[in-house]
């Protein structure tokens, strides 16, 4: 009964962790005011063009997963089979 508990107390803190993390991450409309107005206060296309790369990679840094889809989470199936016996 202890390790149950002990393994649902787990999952429960890794939820509110990720939600916490998320939380921390700047909102894509502030992220978006930001890029506008360094855009709008150059006029030279090639430093638009490197400002442009430089916050797409930010924003792919900050909000993409990169998650290989084709790997199996061994984690992940191990905790949703101790779920289906509970």
């Amino acid at each position: 009964m202890a390790i149950r508990e002990n393994r649902i107390k787990n999952v429960a803190m890794r939820i509110i962790i990720d939600i916490r993390e998320r939380k921390r991450k700047p909102k894509l409309k502030d992220f978006i005011q930001i890029y506008r107005n360094k855009l709008s206060a150059i006029d030279n296309l090639d430093e638009r063009s490197e400002v442009k790369k430089d916050f797409q990679n930010k924003f792919k840094t900050l909000y993409g997963g990169h998650v290989d889809e084709n790997q199996e989470d061994v984690k992940f199936n191990r905790v949703m089979s101790n779920f289906d016996r509970i």
